[in-house]
Protein backbone atom coordinates (compact mmCIF):
# COMPACT_ATOMS: atom_id res chain seq x y z
CA UNK A 1 0.00 0.00 0.00
CA UNK A 2 2.54 2.38 1.20
CA UNK A 3 4.36 1.32 -2.72
CA UNK A 4 0.97 2.50 -4.65
CA UNK A 5 1.20 5.76 -2.46
CA UNK A 6 4.69 6.73 -3.67
CA UNK A 7 4.39 5.53 -7.04
CA UNK A 8 1.31 7.72 -7.33
CA UNK A 9 3.12 10.91 -6.01
CA UNK A 10 5.98 9.85 -8.76
CA UNK A 11 3.33 9.94 -11.16
CA UNK A 12 1.55 12.99 -10.59
CA UNK A 13 4.90 14.52 -10.04
CA UNK A 14 6.35 13.96 -13.42
CA UNK A 15 2.91 15.06 -14.81
CA UNK A 16 3.70 17.87 -13.27
CA UNK A 17 7.22 18.17 -14.47
CA UNK A 18 5.87 17.42 -18.11
CA UNK A 19 3.15 19.89 -17.75
CA UNK A 20 5.86 22.41 -16.72
CA UNK A 21 7.75 21.63 -19.26
CA UNK A 22 5.60 21.70 -22.38
CA UNK A 23 4.47 25.21 -21.42
CA UNK A 24 8.08 26.05 -20.69
CA UNK A 25 9.27 25.10 -24.07
CA UNK A 26 6.11 26.23 -26.16
CA UNK A 27 7.23 29.96 -24.87
CA UNK A 28 10.54 29.48 -26.03
CA UNK A 29 9.24 28.78 -29.64
CA UNK A 30 7.31 31.97 -29.83
CA UNK A 31 9.44 34.40 -31.44
CA UNK A 32 9.02 37.98 -30.65
CA UNK A 33 7.66 40.22 -32.42
CA UNK A 34 9.50 42.55 -34.89
CA UNK A 35 9.06 45.80 -35.25
CA UNK A 36 10.58 48.16 -38.03
CA UNK A 37 12.56 51.76 -36.59
CA UNK A 38 10.88 54.83 -36.81
CA UNK A 39 13.16 57.59 -37.60
CA UNK A 40 12.93 61.22 -35.55
CA UNK A 41 10.41 63.66 -36.57
CA UNK A 42 9.31 67.19 -36.77
CA UNK A 43 6.16 68.64 -36.87
CA UNK A 44 4.61 72.11 -35.96
CA UNK A 45 2.67 72.25 -33.27
CA UNK A 46 -1.01 71.87 -32.80
CA UNK A 47 -0.37 70.10 -35.88
CA UNK A 48 -1.13 66.66 -36.19
CA UNK A 49 1.91 64.00 -36.67
CA UNK A 50 0.80 60.49 -38.57
CA UNK A 51 3.30 57.63 -38.52
CA UNK A 52 2.79 54.67 -40.58
CA UNK A 53 4.12 51.16 -38.12
CA UNK A 54 5.71 48.25 -40.19
CA UNK A 55 5.15 45.15 -37.30
CA UNK A 56 5.55 41.69 -37.89
CA UNK A 57 3.48 39.41 -35.35
CA UNK A 58 4.85 35.52 -36.77
CA UNK A 59 1.02 34.46 -36.86
CA UNK A 60 0.31 36.08 -34.30
CA UNK A 61 -2.05 39.11 -33.17
CA UNK A 62 -0.64 42.19 -32.43
CA UNK A 63 -0.96 44.53 -30.02
CA UNK A 64 0.34 48.14 -30.67
CA UNK A 65 0.56 50.37 -28.04
CA UNK A 66 2.52 54.19 -27.23
CA UNK A 67 3.95 55.89 -24.63
CA UNK A 68 5.50 59.79 -24.54
CA UNK A 69 8.02 60.49 -22.21
CA UNK A 70 7.54 57.51 -19.94
CA UNK A 71 3.81 59.30 -19.29
CA UNK A 72 1.33 56.10 -19.39
CA UNK A 73 0.82 53.66 -22.47
CA UNK A 74 -2.14 54.08 -24.64
CA UNK A 75 -3.72 51.39 -27.29
CA UNK A 76 -3.02 52.49 -31.18
CA UNK A 77 -5.91 51.61 -33.06
CA UNK A 78 -4.94 50.12 -36.45
CA UNK A 79 -1.41 50.24 -37.62
CA UNK A 80 -0.92 54.33 -37.62
CA UNK A 81 0.51 56.35 -34.36
CA UNK A 82 -1.57 59.43 -34.90
CA UNK A 83 -0.91 62.50 -32.45
CA UNK A 84 -1.32 66.34 -31.52
CA UNK A 85 1.37 67.87 -29.63
CA UNK A 86 0.05 71.04 -28.24
CA UNK A 87 3.58 72.56 -26.28
CA UNK A 88 7.07 73.40 -28.46
CA UNK A 89 9.87 70.74 -27.12
CA UNK A 90 11.02 67.86 -27.67
CA UNK A 91 9.38 64.45 -26.81
CA UNK A 92 10.37 60.66 -26.85
CA UNK A 93 7.54 58.25 -28.00
CA UNK A 94 7.84 54.53 -27.79
CA UNK A 95 6.11 52.21 -29.44
CA UNK A 96 5.43 48.20 -28.15
CA UNK A 97 4.25 45.61 -30.25
CA UNK A 98 3.28 42.40 -28.16
CA UNK A 99 2.01 38.98 -29.37
CA UNK A 100 0.61 38.42 -25.37
CA UNK A 101 3.72 36.75 -24.66
CA UNK A 102 6.67 38.45 -25.77
CA UNK A 103 7.06 42.09 -26.79
CA UNK A 104 9.58 44.38 -29.36
CA UNK A 105 9.63 48.12 -29.07
CA UNK A 106 11.15 51.03 -31.19
CA UNK A 107 11.16 54.64 -29.34
CA UNK A 108 11.77 58.01 -31.89
CA UNK A 109 12.21 61.94 -30.89
CA UNK A 110 9.74 63.74 -31.71
CA UNK A 111 10.53 67.76 -32.13
CA UNK A 112 7.90 70.07 -32.06
CA UNK A 113 8.40 73.62 -33.64
CA UNK A 114 6.71 76.97 -33.40
CA UNK A 115 5.95 78.17 -36.92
Amino acid sequence: MIGNALAGRYARGLAVLAVAFVVSGCLLFVPAPEIEPIEDQTVPVDEELSVSIVAEGHGRELELTYEIDDDGWEAIDGTTFTYTFTAVGEYVVTITASNGLRSAETRFTVTVIDL
